[in-house]
């Protein structure tokens, strides 16, 4: 059956989007974009910073230093929650490897992308080395993060059901758009830049469960910025290397639907459906840990509720039938206070450590004085009977 005219084919027709996507992202202002939408890049940053610096002593980061540091340039940038201080490129490396080795980050729903992983690392090493204010900072994040998700939506979900770490393979258009934006690239120099990250898009969740996997955000990180510093200098690239049919989408995902990319292009932005965890793990679990918690708050509830009706339907005892207090647990088998301290002088009789009674009443039932209610095989001699 011919099916060439169905949606699913005249989804995969494929417009300029590499390049319409680069244009987008040379001609957007800071004005262009809602005060709600950069009040969400801080909070976007501010939740990225606490990730990154809860992660940053991780045995993940002390192994990657250990490993990468020894090769790192001049020290522009730092490796957050820590001292050391590296080149952009590997600064970029390890704060994306430190905020997401927690899977704490935050998520995009639509497409399960961890956005501020690979987009807010490379951004936030350019602007320390390039001393730029925080307005280009939140300017840049917000690109980067509708980059990085847009391109994600048009593969998803067949390209993430295929194995890719759509973290990594995403995101690292989205590095490239924000540090594209900061190093204020042309519109052909962005072109190449986003087809520099389409060669770069790498990640597979077959690393789920390592160290690899925080890799992923971190080299995605790292490329994009590199990305965007070889398109500065003339590096060239596909002018098609998203929608070509050799391109990122087509041989990544079996699907593609790139109106996803496109529609409301500057209109909709993808940081207002970004979500922040709750929970340190997986968005997908975290419905499972919502509906545990709910039936423990419910069993509570339910028991209180009991204990109450029981209260309120018991009639009040005399005081000499209330129950007498619990038996004390202590090593000694014998009544803690001798016979010869009974105490004839004082108005109240002290009490048994043992058994819990008052003195006279427990030592009434031995002769010897010893606590009748727990019994040693052997008597102690400094108990025997006056």
């Amino acid at each position: 059956m011919n099916d060439t005219n169905s949606p699913a084919r005249t989804a995969n027709v494929a417009p300029d989007v590499t390049r319409k996507l680069a244009r987008f992202v040379v001609e957007t202002r800071p004005e262009n974009i809602p005060d709600t939408v950069r009040h969400e890049a801080r909070r976007a940053l501010l939740n990225w910073l606490g990730c990154a610096i809860g992660g940053a002593r991780h045995p993940a980061v002390d192994a990657a230093l250990a490993a990468l540091a020894q090769f790192s340039g001049a020290p522009d940038a730092s490796v957050l929650g820590r001292s050391e201080r590296l080149d952009i490129l590997h600064a970029a490396l390890m704060n994306g490897i430190s905020s997401h080795v927690l899977d704490f980050d935050d998520t995009q729903h639509p497409t399960l992308i961890h956005p501020s992983g690979p987009v807010i690392p490379a951004a936030l090493a350019l602007a320390e080395k390039e001393r730029l204010p925080g307005e280009a900072l939140i300017h840049s994040i917000v690109l980067g993060i509708d980059i990085a998700c847009r391109v994600g939506r048009a593969v998803f979900p067949a390209h993430y059901r295929a194995g890719w770490h759509i973290t990594g393979t995403a995101g690292v258009f989205g590095a490239a758009a924000a540090a594209g934006a900061l190093l204020r690239l042309s519109e052909q120099q962005m072109t190449w830049a986003l087809g520099l990250a389409a060669t770069q898009a790498s990640g597979l969740r077959e690393m789920f469960g390592t160290m690899s996997k925080s890799l992923h955000p971190g080299r995605a990180a790292q490329n994009g910025l590199a990305a965007a510093f070889l398109a500065r200098a003339g590096f060239t690239s596909s002018e098609r290397g998203i929608e070509a049919p050799a391109g990122f989408a087509h041989v990544l995902s079996s699907e593609q639907d790139f109106s996803q990319a496109l529609d409301d292009l500057g209109k909709r932005f993808e940081l207002m459906t970004n979500t922040y965890k709750p929970y340190a793990c997986g968005l997908v679990i975290h419905p499972v840990i919502d509906g545990c918690l709910a039936l423990r708050a419910q069993h509570r509830r339910r028991r209180t509720a009991s204990k109450a009706s029981s209260a309120s339907s018991t009639r009040p005892r005399s005081p000499s039938s209330r129950a007498r207090p619990a038996r004390r647990n202590t090593p000694t088998a014998w009544c803690a206070i001798p016979p010869s301290s009974r105490c004839a002088t004082r108005s109240r009789p002290r009490s048994c450590r043992t058994c819990a009674r008052r003195r006279p009443s427990c030592a009434s039932s031995s002769p010897t004085g010893a606590c009748s209610r727990r019994r040693s095989p052997t008597r102690p001699a400094a108990w025997s009977a006056p």
